[in-house]
């Protein structure tokens, strides 16, 4: 009856039915099992262990919605089978392309067969001179992905392009290296840049750029803790014999008359590989001139026959530069003048020539006393040629080495494959005990018969550092401990390199995007997930006595066309106030396994749902204008924009219905965002006679607003006692 009619305050609050009532813990089960992604059924192997069954579903249904993921559990737990128990889900009839350093191409063929997940395995550099994987793949894996961090490299745009259309499954330990960009580059080779706008994120790649925290990322990125059955990381430091001694060596002033370059860019550059390859060994800092005197020579003969030096030559001298050291911030050269001063060529000769490598060496001396215990160790040095000088040094050792393109034991020459087999599960005690490795032995390698690792000398990233320890402290080796031993530079080399400082600053990108450290806006969810993971979850609403009155609620917003964050998790209080905090609701869901329940009655869920209104206006406000929001727009995409809208107006004016339709398609894909192969495509299609026709190649498209619906999944109230 009309009478009957009252005013409804809050309209918003007609759509948020409550589920019925449900049991506490299984309520609360429901709601941490639903803080990430949507896990997929299909993610299941037999060859996983339990905690890697979860992982592997929960990337199956990233990739099902977003069209790419990125898997950054820790070095050595395992990631190998987790990859390919995705394939084995997602391939279809389709083959499958594995993208590998060279070094694990064995490795991973191995792997696969053992699972017999049929693979086609190519290596990086095989990428980097244009190879591409089977044109009927339509899943790829890019194992060690941080390798594909630079946009401006050739394998970069190659692979990039080829993955337009793909699935693309990333793989590292190591996703950020030196910049957060190296983040948003690995994802944009599957996922496009608008993918979390529905968690309010319109352009990946800027947000990175921009430092940003973005509570969504975890709907991209699955990177659970560190298994407990890893290996313990026993870590200790020490400074070599004399490395306390704060007088600057005679030598460096040698080294601070020469010029380098009137450039202070390259100036820099020549003189941070001079003293980065100083601290690693005199053998280094002998090659590192030689080098550097070898390119004096070249500007000279260049600048004689009137030609510029370019990069490439400047590259060559850098060779073992560290990946701090950015070259394509170097300007480029031009005629009429040599970013080298030929007149250093006789000062560097004559510095060559004061390093005599049969001196007494404090830091060799300290890593032979280390060494004098018996303990399988791997050691890494940064310069390829402090392998064969400390090969030389340590006496009564007897170590085998490991380089780029060699290998052997003392001064034999063995193959790769044995010397990497001495230091694998089950090989022989007999076997040589020390492994002396530039940084090729740092990726993918299982040599966990190795119970110490030493950091010979620093690189210029954390990057490196958790590579190398991956070697040994992995799962399936028989230590329950792995010591880590780092030799600091001493500290008139560390004020002048400041490699200690550098790599505490790069230590702390990982944890602004919540890769790590406990207040990370996202892998809570995660956490909480695996907590709660064996607890049978209901979706209904509960209720138990507390201290003060409190509600925590599940709400979801549909349909999730454009990567809303599945499920808002919030606590709200009693005068409306609300928190989305990661630790508040962990918390909240600790206090439910104690707590004693109670009922809900009516009158409290009319109050309840009156105060989680205007946070679930806020919700459906965010989801809605992200979605109405533009892409991330580049020129070349704006350009395509512009051609596609004159062709809209042609089929419209023509009345072609097909014309049209392949018009407003071509529309709606250059104004989204795009993969990083995506964008590449943008400007060929920008070039083409007519784009409206390359249909094929972009992709599934949705209109990325629509009708939007929010419900409450399940929600638990705090009853004051």
């Amino acid at each position: 009856m009309a009478e009957a009619l009252v005013p409804v305050l809050e309209p918003l609050t007609t759509a948020l039915a409550w589920p019925p009532p449900g049991a506490l813990t299984a309520v609360a089960a429901a709601l941490a099992q639903a803080a990430p992604p949507a896990p997929d059924d299909d993610g299941d192997a037999p060859w996983l262990r339990a905690d890697q069954r979860l992982t592997a579903r929960r990337l199956v249904g990233t990739m099902k919605r977003h069209g790419g993921a990125l898997l950054a559990d820790p070095v050595g737990s395992g990631k190998t089978f987790v990859a390919l128990a995705v394939a084995r889900a997602l391939r279809g009839e389709s083959p499958v392309a594995v993208v590998v350093p060279a070094p694990l191409v064995p490795q991973w063929r191995r792997r696969a067969e053992e699972c017999g997940v049929p693979v086609e395995v190519i290596s990086h550099t095989a990428v980097s001179r244009g190879r591409s994987p089977d044109p009927g793949t339509s899943l790829v894996v890019i194992d060690e992905s941080h390798h594909f961090r630079h946009p401006d490299t050739r394998r970069y745009a190659h692979l990039s392009r080829f993955l337009v259309g793909r699935r693309v499954l990333c793989v590292t330990a190591t996703p950020v290296v030196n910049r957060l960009e190296d983040l948003a580059d690995q994802l944009l080779l599957g996922v496009r840049d608008d993918a979390l706008r529905g968690g309010g994120t319109i352009s990946l790649r800027r947000a990175l750029r921009n430092g940003e925290s973005i509570p969504a990322l975890g709907e991209l990125i699955v990177a659970t803790p560190t298994p407990t059955l890893m290996p313990v990381r026993n870590e200790r430091e020490t400074r070599w014999d004399g490395a306390q001694d704060p007088d600057t060596p005679s030598w460096v002033s040698s080294l601070d008359r020469l010029m380098l370059s009137p450039r202070g860019a390259i100036a820099a550059l020549v003189r941070c590989v001079l003293l980065s390859a100083a601290a690693s060994s005199p053998a280094a800092l002998r090659a590192a001139l030689g080098r550097y005197a070898q390119l004096l020579r070249h500007a000279g003969e260049a600048q004689r026959a009137g030609m510029p030096i370019d990069r490439r030559m400047i590259r060559q001298f850098t060779a073992e530069a560290p990946e701090q050291l950015l070259l394509w911030e170097l300007l480029p050269v031009v005629a009429g003048g040599s970013p080298l001063p030929l007149d250093d060529l006789e000062g560097v000769e004559r510095l060559r020539a004061t390093i005599d490598l049969a001196d007494p060496d404090p830091k060799a001396a300290t890593l032979s006393r280390l060494l004098s215990d018996g303990t399988p160790t791997l050691v890494f040095a940064n310069a390829v040629a402090t392998v064969p000088y400390l090969r030389d040094r340590l006496i009564g050792v007897a170590p085998a080495w490991i380089t780029g393109v060699r290998a052997g034991w003392r001064h034999i020459h063995v193959p790769r494959e044995q010397v990497l087999d001495w230091f694998r599960p089950g090989a022989p005690e007999v076997s040589p005990w020390v492994l002396l490795s530039s940084d090729v032995a740092a990726e993918g390698l299982d040599l966990q018969r190795a119970a110490r690792v030493v950091h010979y000398d620093l690189p210029w990233t954390p990057m490196r550092l958790a590579q190398r320890e991956g070697r040994s402290r992995r799962l399936g080796g028989h230590h329950t401990e792995v010591e880590v031993i780092t030799l600091r530079p001493p500290p008139w080399l560390e004020r002048r390199l400041r490699i200690g400082a550098t790599l505490q600053r790069k230590a702390l990108l990982g944890r602004r995007v919540g890769l790590e450290g406990d207040d990370s806006p996202w892998r809570w969810r995660h956490d909480l997930a695996a907590e709660w993971a064996s607890g049978v979850g209901t979706w209904g609403v509960a209720a138990m006595s507390g201290e003060r009155e409190e509600l925590l609620v599940g709400l979801q917003v549909g349909p999730d066309d454009i990567g809303a964050w599945p499920t808002a998790l919030v606590i709200i209080d009693a005068d409306g106030g609300w928190t989305e905090s990661g630790l508040a609701v962990g918390a909240f869901l600790t206090r439910v396994r104690s707590g004693s329940p109670t009922k809900l009655e009516y009158a409290d869920q009319e109050r309840w749902r009156a105060r989680i209104a205007p946070f679930a206006r806020v919700l459906l406000r965010r989801v809605t204008e992200s979605a109405w929001a533009g892409g991330p727009q580049t020129p070349e995409s704006r350009a395509l924009i512009a051609r596609a809208q004159a062709f809209v107006g042609q089929a419209g004016r023509a009345r072609d219905a097909t014309a049209l339709r392949r018009a407003e398609e071509l529309l709606q894909f250059a104004a989204r965002g795009h993969t990083a192969g995506e964008e590449l495509l943008v400007g060929e299609l920008v070039a083409a006679d007519d784009p409206t026709l390359a249909r094929q190649e972009i992709g599934p498209l949705t209109t990325g607003a629509g009708i939007r619906t929010i419900k409450v999944l399940g929600a638990i109230a705090v009853a004051p006692r």
